[in-house]
């Protein structure tokens, strides 16, 4: 498990600048491009067509507050081990995290595989995210997060999807 999950951040290094990242996986601190990549898999995962529409609106809150908590911790100063802690968000992003391992390793053509870490790479870079209440927005910027121009994407517990 640890070789593998090693082996897609060297393999995501391909995207890596040097960043404050705080979020550690096996005592390997993730970079900036690897949390977007994270955060555009996950965004993907809530888009109509993606996944049957019960799954959608039933695991579409856990996305939002998962990205939500990723973006809370990825700022922060200090370090979170991810696997040690226990809850619904940590939950999500490991499962995300196996899903793009089991991704990058299946036999699928080198090129296919960066293109769509490329595609979760920009798309993660365009999520932006608003928490009011007990509602998580996610907002997709149409080209890059300066824009102020969204597609929003509202959850909360009493509604489906609105656009």
């Amino acid at each position: 498990m640890k070789k593998i999950i090693f082996l897609i951040l060297v393999y995501l290094s391909v995207f890596s600048t040097p960043a404050a990242a705080k979020i550690s996986i096996d005592n390997y601190v993730a970079n900036d491009e690897q949390v977007y990549i994270i955060k555009g898999y996950l965004y993907n995962l809530t888009r109509k067509g993606v996944v049957s529409p019960e799954n959608l609106k039933r695991h579409s809150p856990h996305i939002a507050d998962a990205i939500v908590w990723l973006n809370e911790k990825h700022a922060s100063n200090q370090v979170f081990r991810i696997k040690t802690i226990n809850n619904n968000n940590t939950v999500v992003i490991l499962n995300a995290i196996q899903n793009i391992n089991n991704f990058v390793l299946a036999d699928i053509p080198k090129t296919i595989v960066e293109a769509v870490l490329h595609n979760w790479n920009t798309l993660g870079t365009r999520v932006l995210i608003e928490k009011t209440n007990n509602i998580s927005s996610l907002k997709l910027s149409p080209f890059s997060i300066y824009f102020t121009k969204h597609l929003i994407y509202r959850y909360n517990e009493e509604a489906s999807i609105s656009r």
